[in-house]
């Protein structure tokens, strides 16, 4: 059976995935990028040279997987820039295209270029029951704050962040509180403990005139002069509920005004089970009528899966679905 192999080289995380033409899953490996403990992220320099020292590790955990390699091998793919819009671009993709491209062709097969937000929505959608080609996309990561109109392979911007990014917001915050880097799921730990939220929130949401932009910035020094003042457990808390009415608001009102109901939330803050729960829950106060859709935790975050995908549909022209 034919296999596809394809490449993700984000500013988190090196990884390689395979699938095959039924869109089965059959390796996904992912190693993180090691960030000194105080420090807040890599710079692209730092992630270049460690993805080139991580890459072939992450490669071989997923050709073990897969017999014949040479025979089987139908097509190689790789996120080529951040996002599929004019001048998206991040020297890290450059290293799994390289290797991409090169594996192509020593093995004389196709290649297939895209975007990691392609990668992201593609792989979100993978057993999250989400059929309809017309749906709203909010991608919640460290890197990005955006929603989403998709329809069909058209994409487009309806809502934003103006400043950092929902994930940008836990981890500076988690650094300064001495957390690891990325600080998403050692925050997670801290707000679960949490039985008895306040009231009355003490970070405010912040949203532009239009009712769909955000800022978190405001939000940020907020929570950072609460760091001593309040427990590390709440203030935890307090940060996804703040992300939650925050998101929430942007998805009600982007659903009333482009009268589509169907929301798919994917990227690394999106992973959260917390964030999960509670944005389910708010948004059905706000508006029941929407139904919101998850993929797998682990398929949520960065991953090459979504990109194998991809590659797999554009080389068969998409005869398996």
């Amino acid at each position: 059976m034919n296999v596809y192999i394809a490449y993700d080289t984000s500013c988190y995380a090196t990884s390689v995935a395979a699938v095959n033409e039924n869109s089965q899953i059959l390796a996904n490996s992912k190693m993180m990028l090691p960030v000194d403990i105080g420090k807040r992220g890599l710079r692209q320099s730092e992630a270049v040279f460690m993805h080139l020292r991580q890459i072939n590790k992450v490669l071989s955990k997923v050709l073990i997987n897969i017999d014949n390699i040479k025979n089987t091998i139908a097509g190689v793919g790789a996120s080529e820039t951040p996002r599929s819009v004019i001048n998206s671009y991040m020297p890290v993709f450059e290293v799994g295209k390289e290797f991409a491209v090169n594996l192509s062709k020593t093995l004389d097969v196709p290649y297939v270029g895209t975007s990691h937000q392609n990668g992201h929505i593609e792989a979100a959608k993978y057993n999250s029951g989400l059929n309809n080609k017309k749906f709203l996309a909010f991608h919640i990561s460290g890197g990005t704050t955006e929603l989403l109109k998709i329809d069909d392979k058209q994409i487009t911007i309806i809502a934003k962040t103006l400043d950092i990014s929902a994930g940008q917001l836990i981890d500076r915050v988690g650094v300064a509180m001495g957390l690891p880097f990325p600080s998403g799921s050692h925050m997670e730990n801290l707000a679960v403990k949490v039985r008895n939220p306040l009231i009355s929130p003490c970070l405010k949401s912040s949203l532009a005139k239009n009712r769909l932009d955000c800022n978190f910035s405001g939000a940020e020094t907020a929570a950072l002069s609460l760091i001593g003042n309040m427990e590390n457990e709440m203030l935890a808390y307090e940060l996804f509920s703040l992300i939650v009415r925050t998101t929430g608001k942007m998805i009600n009102t982007a659903s009333a005004s482009e009268g589509i109901n169907d929301v798919l939330i994917f990227g690394g803050v999106a992973s959260s089970n917390l964030y999960r729960k509670l944005i389910i829950d708010r948004l059905k106060k706000l508006n029941n009528n929407i139904k919101v859709y998850f993929g797998d935790n682990d398929l949520s975050g960065d991953n090459a899966v979504g990109v194998a995908l991809i590659t797999m549909k554009e080389i068969t022209g998409g005869n398996n679905e």
